[in-house]
């Protein structure tokens, strides 16, 4: 089982809104990439498909086994994965600051 967490303190907080900022422009990037592997996909797709013969079903099988497309979806894979991976430290830092918000807000209530 996983160990539980410490409760945030405000170093840590900063260290996340610090996080936070400086990863906006990763977060960015990764977007584009992910985008730009999308329309790689597409792309490759589409030739393969044109350079395929037979039915419409059969150019899409085939396109779809084209080497290029595999790598083209491949690509597209790894930059899924690096947004999900910046996707989700992100939204650890922000719980991260938000349960800190709230012990501080509790310790105000109760002070």
């Amino acid at each position: 089982m996983d160990a539980v967490p410490e409760l945030p303190d405000s170093k840590r907080v900063a260290r996340a809104l610090d996080y936070l900022v400086k990863s906006d422009g990763e977060y960015a990037r990764a977007s584009a990439a992910l985008a730009a592997a999308e329309l790689r996909v597409k792309q490759a797709r589409e030739v393969a498909f044109l350079g395929a013969e037979g039915t419409q079903a059969e150019r899409a099988a085939q396109a779809n086994l084209d080497p290029t497309v595999t790598e083209a979806n491949k690509g597209l894979e790894e930059a899924i994965y690096r947004k999900e991976v910046l996707k989700a430290k992100r939204a650890t830092a922000q719980v991260m600051i938000d349960v800190w918000r709230s012990l501080n807000a509790n310790q105000r209530a109760t002070a």
